[in-house]
């Protein structure tokens, strides 16, 4: 019984904890020259479900990226990326919403997007009509650009403007989690070291 619950707590240190702050835009403030680099189509409207806020949105399609940001700075590693997003496009007429999510390292990763093009997470699979919080984990092998935009694929008659973002967030991996583990992985080896010994 103790043996389960030790590897139940060892298997909770494990899961990345994540603290420190890299890249934030809640849109409040427009499209800032200091975290966007390159704007195209993208612009700051007010929130279709929460007056008083602003947040952002697209008016033309988009492929490859609309939005750039400044280049994040970033050591190699695992980061976490979360969002707030909003599709007013119905799946039953509409299946592809296409708000894409991506970086670039300089190669291109798609981190959320629908299934028109390889993404680690779907929008097509996030309830319509409510903003939805969507968090993944990424990897990169240093600096880093955060990309996004509104895709509509040819044939599509997705309307564009249907996908809506809001408060990007970047945080980098909690070097505490990480002591954590090793003193888990430390507490396990002394435990299966006494069991033997009886």
């Amino acid at each position: 019984m103790k043996r389960t619950a030790l590897v139940l707590a060892l298997a909770a240190l494990c899961s990345p904890a994540f603290g420190a702050i890299i890249f934030e835009d809640n849109f409040e403030s427009g499209l800032s020259p200091v975290k966007w680099l390159t704007i195209g189509s993208a612009q700051t409207v007010a929130d279709p479900l929460g007056p008083g806020n602003t947040v952002l949105h697209f008016t033309v399609p988009g492929s490859g990226g609309d939005l750039f940001s400044v280049a994040i700075p970033a050591a190699a590693g695992t980061y976490l990326l979360e969002f707030d997003y909003l599709s007013f496009a119905d799946e039953t007429t509409y299946p592809t919403p296409g708000g894409f999510v991506g970086i670039n390292d300089p190669g291109e990763t798609w981190l959320v997007g629908d299934s028109n093009y390889t993404a680690t997470l779907t929008t097509n699979a996030l309830p319509r009509f409510n903003w939805q919080h969507v968090a993944v984990t990424f990897s990169t092998f240093g600096n880093f650009q955060l990309k996004l935009e509104q895709y509509v694929p040819n044939g599509s008659s997705a309307p564009i403007g249907s996908a809506y973002f809001d408060n990007v967030l970047i945080t980098t991996p909690e070097p505490s989690s990480l002591i954590m583990v090793g003193l888990a992985l430390s507490g396990f080896g002394v435990f299966r070291k006494s069991r033997a010994k009886r």
